[in-house]
């Protein structure tokens, strides 16, 4: 073991199940950010993101909030150059 590691965690006996907790963690955090993300772009299209960020933002996690608006800005961006 490394100094300072967390150590390994048995999750069951069964041989894959550490890899599929894995993957749908990991879904998980994705398809949330990507769901974040399309609901920020409607509201942005729909006139309303000040709105919404006024009325959610004591509800999101700060850093979920970030990742989202820096993915939306940078799609934004993506879409003014006609990419």
């Amino acid at each position: 073991m490394l100094r300072g590691s967390q150590g390994v965690h048995v999750i069951s006996d069964g041989i894959a199940d550490a890899s599929a907790l894995k993957m749908c963690y990991g879904a998980l955090n994705k398809g949330t950010q990507a769901l974040w993300l399309e609901v920020l772009i409607a509201a942005q299209r729909l006139g309303i993101a000040d709105i919404l960020e006024q009325r959610t933002q004591p509800r999101i996690d700060r850093d979920q909030r970030t990742v989202a608006l820096t993915l939306l800005m940078c799609s934004l961006a993506w879409v003014a150059k006609g990419c």
